[in-house]
C-alpha cells in the first residue's frame, strides 16, 4: 500500500493553474480507474500471498530433519530398533517396569531407514527449483532445496557411517585379540610357574569366551558391506583385507587354543586340585565365622556398641569376599566349580538388616528419651500416641528375617510398654484425679513414694521420666 502512494506521488508534478479546485495527486487518488487499479494490484498481493503460504505448508513434513536430534534418534534406534513417543521416553526416564524392552535392530531395519532416506532423496531432488504465482511472483526454492539436500544426506549417512564404523571396529578388535592371543598361548609355561600358567588358562578361557560370536559374526559382516557397497559407500581398504584374512588366522588361533590346552593338562590338573582343596579349606572357614557371627553382641537390644561391632564385621567380611572373589576368578580360569558360600552371602545380608534395625532403635530412644524429660503439664498424650503407633507400624514392616532376633524384640517391647505408659499418663492427667488418689499411688509404688509430695500435688512438676519409669 505504501508502495503504491510513494509511485503515485512521485510522478505527479505541481498544478500550473491558481484556480483549479483540487491537486493532480487529489484527481488521481479520486480517479476510478485509479482506484480500480490500485485495488486489483492489492488483491493480486493477497492471493500471492495465500498461495505462497499454502505452498510452504507442503514442506512441513520435512520439519522435523531440521528440529530432531541425530544423535538421539540414532541413540533410540540403537536401543530399541524405532524412536520412541513422548510417554515412551519419560517411562524410560523415570526407570519404570512399563517402559519399552532393549530390541537392538536388525540389518533389515538399517535397511528400511536408509531407504527412506534414500527415496526421500530422490523425491526433493525431482523438486522444481522455482514457483510463480499470479503470473508474477515468482520464489527461488533452489537454496531452500540445497539445505534440504544436504540434510536429508546427512541423516542418511549417519546410518551408513554407524555400520561402516561397527564393521570396522569390530574387525580392528578380532585382529588385535588374535595377535595378543596368539603370542600369549604360545609363551612357554614350565613346573612352577604359576604366573605364566595363569597367563595361558586366562588366553583359553578368552578365546573360549568369544569363539561362538567370533564364529558367527563373519557373514552379518559380509551382509553388512554388501549392503553398504550397494548405497556406494567408501568402505576403508582394511575392512576388505581384515575380512578376507581374519577368518583363516581365526581358525588358526583355535588350533593352537587345543594344543595349548592339552600340553598344559597336566599342570592344569595339579592346580585344579589346589583350587578344591583351596574351597573346603575356606569353606570351613566361612562356616566356622558363621557360627561366631550369630553371637555377636549387635544380636542383644542392650548391646551399647553395636555400630563398632557392625563396623568390625564388616571389615571381616570385606576380607572373606576377596578371597572368595580370587577363589572365582581362579575356578573359572581353571574349569573347577566354585560354591556360592552362601554363609557368606548370608552373613553380609544380615549385617545390612542389623545397620536397618539399630538406626530406628536410635531413632525410637532418641524418641522416648526426649519425652522422658518433658513436664507434667506439657506431656501431649495424643501427639505422643500417634507417633508410638507410628513407629509400632513401622516396626511390623521392616525385614521378617529380623523378628526372631533380641535386638527385634527389644525394640518392638519398648515401644509397645510405651503405649502402655502413655495410656497411663492420659488417665492420670484426668482433672477427676485427686489427693488421695496420688496418696494411693505412692503407696503401691517405690519411685514416686520417695517424691515430696508438693511434687506431686501442689507444683504438679512430676517429671514423665518417673513415671515412665515406674508403670514400666
Amino acid at each position: 500500500m505504501n508502495v503504491i502512494d510513494e509511485i503515485i506521488n512521485t510522478t505527479t508534478v505541481d498544478r500550473l493553474s491558481k484556480t483549479a479546485p483540487v491537486s493532480y495527486i487529489d484527481e488521481i487518488k479520486s480517479n476510478q480507474d485509479i482506484i480500480d487499479i490500485k485495488d486489483n494490484i492489492l488483491m493480486s498481493i493477497t492471493k500471492v500471498i495465500e498461495e505462497a503460504y499454502e505452498y510452504c505448508r507442503n514442506f512441513q513434513g520435512y520439519s522435523y530433519l531440521f528440529l530432531d536430534d541425530r544423535n538421539q534418534y540414532l541413540h533410540q534406534f540403537l536401543n530399541y530398533g524405532r524412536t520412541l513417543t513422548h510417554d515412551e521416553m519419560e517411562l524410560v526416564m523415570l526407570d519404570d517396569p512399563a517402559c519399552p524392552k532393549l530390541s537392538p535392530p536388525k540389518m533389515e531395519q538399517f535397511r528400511e531407514q536408509i531407504d527412506n532416506f534414500e527415496n526421500l532423496l530422490n523425491e526433493v531432488n525431482k523438486m522444481q527449483e522455482w514457483k510463480i504465482f499470479q503470473c508474477w511472483f515468482k520464489v527461488d526454492i533452489k537454496p531452500f532445496k540445497q539445505t534440504l539436500i544436504n540434510t536429508i544426506g546427512k541423516w542418511g549417512n549417519m546410518f551408513k557411517q554407524h555400520l561402516v564404523d561397527t564393521v570396522t571396529y569390530s574387525l580392528c578388535d578380532l585382529s588385535q585379540f588374535i595377535r595378543i592371543a596368539d603370542e600369549g598361548l604360545q609363551q612357554t609355561v614350565i613346573e612352577g610357574d604359576y604366573k605364566a600358567l595363569v597367563d595361558v588358562m586366562g588366553f583359553l578361557l578368552q578365546v573360549k569366551e568369544r569363539q561362538t560370536i567370533t564364529d558367527e559374526m563373519f557373514v552379518p559382516l559380509k551382509e553388512t558391506i554388501d549392503l553398504l557397497k550397494y548405497y556406494d559407500q567408501d568402505i576403508p581398504e582394511k575392512v576388505n583385507v581384515f575380512l578376507q584374512e581374519l577368518p583363516e588366522q581365526w581358525n588358526n588361533t583355535k588350533k593352537i587354543a587345543v594344543t595349548v590346552k592339552q600340553q598344559v593338562a597336566p599342570l592344569q590338573a595339579a592346580e585344579v586340585m589346589f583350587i578344591r582343596k583351596r574351597i573346603a579349606e575356606f569353606d570351613s572357614k566361612i562356616l566356622y565365622y558363621r557360627e561366631v557371627f550369630k553371637r555377636y553382641s549387635f544380636f542383644k537390644y542392650t548391646c551399647s556398641t553395636a555400630y563398632e561391632s557392625i563396623d568390625k564385621v564388616s571389615k571381616d567380611l570385606k576380607r572373606f569376599e576377596k578371597q572368595m572373589e580370587e577363589i572365582h576368578e581362579s575356578g573359572s580360569l581353571f574349569e573347577v566349580t566354585v560354591p556360592d558360600f552362601k554363609a557368606i552371602r548370608q552373613c553380609r545380608k544380615d549385617l545390612r538388616l542389623l545397620k536397618q534395625l539399630w538406626d530406628f532403635i536410635n531413632i525410637v530412644k532418641t524418641c522416648v528419651d526426649d519425652w522422658k524429660t518433658t513436664p507434667w503439664r506439657k506431656i501431649d498424650v495424643e501427639n505422643m500416641d500417634i507417633e508410638c503407633k507410628k513407629f509400632a507400624k513401622d516396626i511390623k514392616m521392616l525385614d521378617k528375617e529380623m523378628r526372631p532376633w533380641d535386638t527385634y524384640i527389644g525394640l518392638e517391647s519398648t515401644v509397645k510398654n510405651t503405649l502402655t505408659s502413655l495410656k497411663a499418663v492420659g488417665e492420670l492427667q484426668n482433672p477427676a484425679i485427686r489427693e488421695r488418689h496420688w496418696d494411693q499411688l505412692m503407696k503401691s509404688t517405690k519411685n514416686l513414694a520417695a517424691l515430696p509430695r508438693e511434687f506431686t500435688v501442689s507444683n504438679f512438676k512430676l517429671c514423665f521420666d518417673l513415671l515412665f519409669v515406674t508403670l514400666l
